[in-house]
């Protein structure tokens, strides 16, 4: 079975993963990445994410 993870805001599909058991299709609504960074919901991943030290 595959299962679709659609986006509230822009209505794309953002994730599909496959489920061995069971036949047919769902569909989970949720909000992308893109979408989350937009509306403030998901902070920017750090580019710097190393300290260094001296």
């Amino acid at each position: 079975m595959k299962i679709y993870y659609i986006c509230e805001c822009c209505d794309e599909v953002f994730s599909i993963e496959e489920n061995g058991s069971g036949s047919g299709r769902a569909e989970v609504r949720g909000i992308c990445n893109d979408c989350a960074l937009e509306l403030g919901l998901q902070e920017e991943p750090a580019l710097h994410s190393q300290s260094y030290y001296s």
